[in-house]
């Protein structure tokens, strides 16, 4: 017998099936394009997705035959929503985190209640990637969506939905809408007249780990599954892979794929109460977790690699790979006055800033490819550890409560990683399976149909380290100095950003 981890991301899906032992038995991955019809807009087609998570659970089912999967789960995308009629099918395409169309909400947002208010109320902070403000848009300009939808749910709801299941959301997920009211543990009449919407087109909330149904005959069959799976709630994806990470109640994971988070896990009564960081329910009952993240991540390399090979013939997937492993060649240890500031959608939740821009520095003739190379990698990094650092010195955090532990696809630049134990100055351990949002979710999937009496049982059987990397005590003053300059230079252009040239 096995089980089954789905993760769905921004930019592709992965399924993991894995044995009630952890031993990793099948594993598949698609990806998608995120399109982008107009500036500030980015967004997904649903059908494609589910089409290609399809394709995905049933090349897993077809390894793992001999152990066929009796349970599965999921880690979602959050934010991004999907407008559905009564018929279940989408109105619209799904707007995911970086769409900023809903932008102009948020000070209306802010006339009704302050920060510390939404804070109190949602956990959250006052940011346009929430799905609130992409419904608030809907309600305003779509009038097919207003008129007809019956349900906006995020990715996991619809993967529900297609599966034949009813519409239900756990608590991670609920939160990241900004319709969570977290004390009162229900959707908050207060922001649900913000969105012009009712109480009966969201989801269900039910707890992390709940056993949701089990699939129809048809369903399973033509999935490949060759017993009909029960399929148990999931979360967030930020908190399934602090879960995957091993992470119940302490400590800190870093996720290095699209986008960069690190997601700080502390029990409730150690959670804190800043209103820069959203902090939400985790996966595990009983445990918080706060984000310190940006919309920047490896996109940024994709979308440097596609500007640097444009006007080439040829498949550019090919190309990028090329890219990718000029970008494992360079040196961690290489020092470099170039800067460059990441910001191609804004900055992370640490400067709070939507209207940021990227920005190179500091080249001159005598300037290398491997510098401004360097300088990308670092300026990634230096958006995470600002913010993490500003969470230590607000909420008095530990190293030993904030060790870090590395995941994502990221995690496949070696060099990067080093460079970040650097700038970190903190080792980083990495683990054996990458894909922890996957791990995640099938040791939720197994917790709760009873493979795992407990989740720390769960992380003791699926959960695998593989090695530490340590930082380079050498290179301290440098980067000391250089994260510095870095927040000079942010700081020195943030007004110029407000202003539109074209």
């Amino acid at each position: 017998m096995s089980i089954m981890g789905l993760d769905i991301g921004t930019s592709g899906c992965k399924v993991l099936a894995v044995s009630e032992e952890g031993k990793i038995l099948a594993r598949a991955g698609a990806e998608y394009p995120v399109d982008s019809p107009d500036q500030g807009r980015f967004e997904l087609d649903p059908i494609e997705v589910w089409h290609e998570l399809k394709s995905c659970i049933r090349q897993c089912n077809a390894l793992c035959k001999d152990n066929p999967v009796t349970a599965l789960s999921f880690s979602t995308q959050g934010e991004a929503v999907i407008p559905v009629d009564a018929m279940m099918h989408p109105l619209d395409k799904s707007p995911v985190s970086a769409d900023i169309r809903g932008l102009g909400y948020v000070a209306s947002l802010r006339s009704i209640l302050d920060e510390q208010q939404i804070f109190n109320l949602t956990g959250q902070t006052f940011d346009s990637i929430h799905s609130i403000f992409k419904i608030k848009w809907w309600m305003d300009h779509h009038k097919r969506v207003r008129e007809n939808c019956w349900k906006y749910c995020c990715f996991d709801t619809f993967i529900l939905l297609c599966l034949g299941l009813p519409p239900v959301t756990d608590r991670s997920m609920a939160a990241r809408m900004l319709l969570y009211d977290v004390k009162r543990k229900s959707w908050s009449s207060t922001l649900l007249g913000f969105a012009g919407i009712t109480e009966n087109q969201l989801p269900e909330i039910i707890d992390s780990g709940s056993v949701i149904g089990i699939l129809s005959c048809d369903v399973s069959l033509d999935l490949g599954f060759t017993v009909r799976p029960k399929v148990v709630s999931g979360g967030h994806d930020q908190p399934c892979s602090a879960f995957g990470n091993g992470l119940i109640r302490k400590g800190a994971s870093y996720s290095v794929g699209t986008t960069e988070c690190i997601s700080i896990v502390q029990s409730k009564e150690q959670a804190p109460h800043l209103v820069r960081y959203p902090t939400y329910p985790h996966v595990c009952p009983g445990s918080m977790v706060t984000l310190v993240g940006s919309q920047t991540g490896t996109r940024f390399f994709s979308w440097l690699g596609s500007v640097l090979f444009a006007g080439y013939n040829g498949d550019i997937s090919c190309k990028l790979e090329d890219f990718y492993n000029l970008l494992r060649t360079v040196p961690s240890d290489l020092e470099t006055s170039v800067q460059v500031i990441p910001h191609l959608s804004g900055g992370s939740n640490h400067y709070d800033n939507p209207h940021a821009k990227a920005l190179v520095y500091g080249f001159t003739y005598n300037s290398t490819q491997q510098e401004l190379l360097k300088a990308v990698m670092e300026g990634i990094t230096f958006e995470q550890y600002l913010g993490f650092i500003r969470f230590k010195e607000l909420h008095g955090c530990s190293e030993n409560d904030c060790g870090l532990v590395a995941t994502g696809g990221g995690v496949r630049f070696k060099n990067w990683i080093s460079m970040k134990s650097d700038i970190f100055a903190l080792p980083i351990q990495l683990m054996s399976v990458h894909e922890a949002g996957c791990i995640g979710s099938a040791m939720l999937a197994g917790w709760g149909t009873g493979v795992f009496e407990s989740l720390e049982q769960a992380v003791r059987q699926c959960v695998k380290k593989e090695i530490i990397v340590r930082p380079n005590d050498g290179l301290a003053p440098y980067y000391t100095k250089k994260v510095k300059q870095y927040d000079l230079l942010y700081q020195s252009i943030k007004e110029l950003a407000q202003e539109e040239i074209v």
